[in-house]
């Protein structure tokens, strides 16, 4: 029987461990967050939304500052009630 072992470099992700980062667009985030674009451009206008990350001529988002966003969110929302 042959026994597998991890590649160098290679690494078992745990449920508890951060995922590495990716970048998503404009589309992608209004998935995530339930919002249209117009309103999108205007938290980030406001400073009130995760920067955008340009790369070339597309508009980018960090998915883990989206996902930190929306968990801010949640939180707010539990203090208010």
């Amino acid at each position: 029987m042959t026994h597998l072992r991890p590649l160098p470099g290679v690494y078992r992700w745990e449920k508890s461990t951060v995922l590495p980062d990716k970048l998503i667009d404009l589309r992608e985030v209004c998935g995530i967050v339930g919002l249209k674009k117009s309103t999108v451009y205007s938290l980030i206008a406001e400073q009130r939304f995760p920067r955008i990350i340009k790369c070339g001529r597309k508009t980018l988002f960090s998915v883990n500052q989206v996902n930190a966003w929306v968990q801010d969110r949640i939180k707010e929302s539990e203090l208010v009630t």
